[in-house]
């Protein structure tokens, strides 16, 4: 299977505008964002699913996708998972998106 776009930025071989990465995930601004300071928090380790994810590293997950949130704006988080969502990503995501 080919990899995803989310391998291929974890692994070097894509650019991206890369906002924090640790042991255990990697946050990267959104090339189409849908507001302004949208992000997606993906994890190092492949998971298709949330349930596929160690429970420490799913909440490391949602950890750094709320950093910065002592700013002047609501947060939504939006879980994404497998294909559905995205032609070119089978893994978790989360979609960070200030409104």
């Amino acid at each position: 299977m080919p990899s995803c776009v989310f391998c291929e930025i974890i692994a070097g071989r894509s650019p991206a505008s890369v906002v924090h990465r640790d042991d255990q995930c990697i946050a990267v601004m959104d090339i189409c964002p849908v507001t302004r300071g949208h992000l997606l928090v993906v994890p190092i380790t492949l998971a298709t699913y949330l349930s596929d994810l160690d429970p420490a590293v799913d909440g490391t997950l949602f950890i750094n996708a709320s950093i910065g949130n002592n700013v002047d704006f609501d947060l939504d988080m939006v879980v994404l998972t497998r294909r559905g969502q995205s032609p070119t990503a089978s893994r978790v995501a989360v979609a960070r998106l200030p409104n």
